[in-house]
C-alpha cells in the first residue's frame, strides 16, 4: 500500500496540500512569503483554478469567517493549507457601467484634488466637487461626453444603398419612408441604383443625411397590412435624430444611433463656468481631470515644492497613486476617464496601483493575466 506524503510545515511559506479544484489533480503549492510567482500553461490547464479558485477563495473564506460574513460555498477542494495570508484578486473584468465614474472618482482622487482647490483658494469644497449637477456643465450635465449620430450607426454603409439601408427607417413605416426616400432622390437627381452610400457625391450624401423635401406631398402606404396615408416631407435620418436629442424626453429613443464625443462645451472637464474662475499652479479643476496622469504628476511635483504643510498629505495621495500607476504603464489616462471605458487589463492595472499605495502590509495579490492589453514592448517592466 502506497503511503501518504509527508506534510512538513514551513513557518516561512504559504503552503497549500492536496488541491482537486476542477481539473488539478492533488497537487501541493507553496510560495515564500515575499516572492512572486508566474503561474504559466495553456488553456484550461489549471492556472485560474489554482490561483483564484483556491488559493484566493481560501485567503477570502478565512477572513469572512472570522468577520461572520461567510454565506456561500465554495468549490475549491484541498487536503489542508498553512501559513496564508489576507489576499485581494485582481481580476481581468470591468462591470462598471455607470457614466459618471471616473478614475477620479474610483481611486478616491476627487476628494483630494477637492482638499486641495478648496484649502488654496479659500472657497467652499462644494464648488469643487465631482459629479455635483450645481456644478456641471449644462450642455453634457457633467459627463463629459454628449452622444452625436454616427453615419456607421444610422446606415448599411456597404450594401447597396436603398431605404433600409437606414437602421432608424426598419421599422412598420418602412414603407412609408422607402417612398419619401425614392421621391426625395428623384427630386434632387440623385442616382442611388446599384451604388453604396460612399460611392455617391459628397453633396448627395449630404442631402440624404441631412436634407429636407421643399414642400409636402401625400404618401399612401402599407401600415400592418392596412392602407394608411399621410402628408409629409423628406428629413434625412441625421437630422431627425439631432432633433431627437434636442428633446430630452426623446434623446434615449436615438442613442443607439450615436457615438459619444467630447463635450464641446467643457472640453470633458465636465465642470461649469462658475468652477473656472480658480486656479492651482496656473491649472483650473477642469484641466487637471483632462490631463494625462504622467502630465499631472509633473504638476504635482511642482506644487509640492511650492505647497504649505496643509495640503501636503493630499498632494502625497495624488503623487503615490500617479507613480504607480505611471510605473504599470496607465500613464497616458486621464482621471477624467469613464470607468466603463476602460479595458478590463487598464482598470486591473489601476487597481493594483492602488494597491500599492495601501498602507496595508503582508498582502497576497493575485492577478489575472496583467500583460493584457500592454504594447510588446511593454512586457519587459
Amino acid at each position: 500500500m502506497k503511503k501518504p506524503k509527508k506534510r512538513i510545515m514551513n513557518q516561512n511559506k504559504i503552503q497549500y496540500f492536496g488541491i482537486r479544484t476542477n481539473n488539478l489533480k492533488n497537487i501541493d503549492f507553496s510560495v515564500n512569503y515575499g516572492d512572486i510567482i508566474a503561474i504559466s500553461g495553456p488553456s484550461g490547464s489549471g492556472k485560474s483554478s489554482l490561483a483564484i479558485d483556491t488559493i484566493y477563495k481560501i485567503s477570502e473564506d478565512e477572513l469572512m469567517q472570522l468577520m461572520n460574513r461567510r454565506d456561500m460555498p465554495s468549490n475549491y477542494l484541498i487536503n489542508t493549507f498553512h501559513g496564508i495570508l489576507p489576499s485581494i484578486c485582481l481580476e481581468q473584468e470591468n462591470f462598471n457601467a455607470n457614466p459618471r465614474s471616473s478614475i477620479a472618482t474610483y481611486f478616491g482622487i476627487d476628494l483630494s484634488l477637492q482638499y486641495i482647490f478648496s484649502i488654496l483658494n479659500n472657497v467652499s469644497p462644494v464648488l469643487f466637487q465631482y459629479n455635483r449637477l450645481d456644478n456641471a456643465c449644462p450642455k453634457c450635465r457633467g459627463i463629459g461626453s454628449i452622444p452625436s449620430p454616427d453615419v456607421y450607426k444610422i446606415l448599411d454603409a456597404f450594401s447597396e444603398l436603398s431605404s433600409s439601408s437606414f437602421y432608424l427607417w426598419r421599422n412598420i413605416d418602412s414603407d412609408f419612408y422607402r417612398q419619401t426616400f425614392e421621391q426625395f432622390c428623384y427630386e434632387n437627381h440623385i442616382n442611388y441604383a446599384g451604388k453604396t452610400f460612399f460611392q455617391l457625391s459628397k453633396n448627395d450624401q449630404h442631402l440624404l443625411l441631412t436634407g429636407k423635401s421643399e414642400s409636402k406631398r401625400l404618401y399612401k402606404y402599407i401600415r400592418n397590412e392596412k392602407k394608411c396615408q399621410k402628408t409629409s416631407k423628406y428629413i434625412g435620418p441625421l437630422k431627425v435624430i439631432e432633433l431627437l436629442l434636442d428633446d430630452p424626453s426623446k434623446s434615449q429613443q436615438c442613442v443607439k444611433y450615436c457615438s459619444n464625443i467630447i463635450c464641446p462645451n467643457c472640453k470633458g472637464g465636465r465642470f461649469g463656468e462658475e468652477v473656472e474662475r480658480y486656479k492651482v499652479n496656473d491649472l483650473f479643476i477642469s484641466q487637471v481631470y483632462t490631463m494625462s496622469i504622467s502630465e499631472i504628476l509633473e504638476w504635482v511635483n511642482i506644487c509640492l515644492s511650492k505647497a504649505d504643510n496643509s495640503i501636503v498629505p493630499a498632494m502625497k495621495n495624488i503623487r503615490s497613486f500617479m507613480e504607480s500607476a505611471c510605473l504599470l504603464q496607465c500613464g497616458y489616462l486621464s482621471l477624467g476617464r469613464g470607468i466603463p471605458s476602460l479595458s478590463g487589463g487598464e482598470l486591473q492595472r489601476l487597481r493594483l496601483a492602488k494597491a500599492c499605495q495601501s498602507e496595508f502590509s503582508n498582502i497576497l495579490y493575485v492577478l489575472d493575466e496583467p500583460s493584457i492589453g500592454l504594447h510588446q514592448r511593454d512586457n519587459a517592466m
